[in-house]
């Protein structure tokens, strides 16, 4: 972390600390660094703030307060307060669609963030219903697949994977690799996941020299990166 984002996020802690009045861009950085750091706990009451705080300056069907709810259910889930999130994702999930419409990015987003909370659970089914509903919503969404289409195909076939379906795990995880291939090449470290998930596939089917070449490929990207 650069020096000024260190002296930022030391001052966020010492405001948090003292209970001071936070500004909407100080929530922001506090729930985007301490996701980045994986430190969902920390990130939690900063994302409750930045809701109360939408909800009274922009409304209930502001697109912003919305899909910043979906960031507080998010953070709820890592923290493994799934019933909290699973009933604060379920009617944020309706109050998008009453709000924006049924065929809405942030909509799809929201049953992204559902669909991994269920998985967590090890819930695979209802994670995976989530998971293609997202998909769905997706498509009708936006005109091209995009990076978020990928992670959910990728996302569909970690819970075949988890579940022993490894052939229809490895068509998820195809599906996943071509749509971020055509959007990054060999240059992002999304495509050295992908090519070690398609070479424990591959190695799992027998398909022995098909693996040892994807591994092979997944040590290259990574040595790009």
């Amino acid at each position: 972390m650069k020096n000024s984002s260190l002296l930022i996020f030391l001052i966020l802690v010492i405001n948090y600390q003292s209970k001071a009045q936070f500004t909407t861009s100080q929530l922001q950085d506090s729930v985007l660094i301490y996701s980045d750091k994986t430190q969902f706990a920390k990130a939690l009451p900063f994302a409750e703030q930045l809701v109360k705080k939408f909800k009274m300056e922009k409304g209930e069907k502001d697109s912003v307060y919305l899909r910043t709810v979906t960031t507080w259910g998010e953070m709820l889930s890592k923290t493994h307060n799934f019933q909290d999130a699973e009933k604060l994702l379920l009617q944020n999930a309706s109050d998008i669609s009453a709000a924006l419409g049924p065929q809405n990015v942030l909509l799809s987003r929201c049953h992204q963030v559902i669909g991994s909370m269920y998985s967590e659970k090890q819930e695979f089914k209802t994670a995976e219903s989530h998971f293609l509903k997202a998909i769905e919503i997706r498509k009708n969404a936006i005109a091209e697949e995009d990076h978020e289409m990928g992670v959910l195909y990728n996302n569909i076939g970690s819970l075949h994977f988890s579940t022993g379906a490894y052939k229809q795990a490895e068509t998820q995880y195809k599906a996943a690799f071509e749509i971020w291939n055509k959007l990054y090449g060999d240059n992002h470290k999304l495509i050295g996941m992908a090519y070690s998930n398609l070479g424990t596939m591959a190695d799992l089917g027998g398909r022995f020299e098909e693996a040892e070449t994807l591994f092979n490929k997944s040590i290259e990207v990574k040595k790009k990166i």
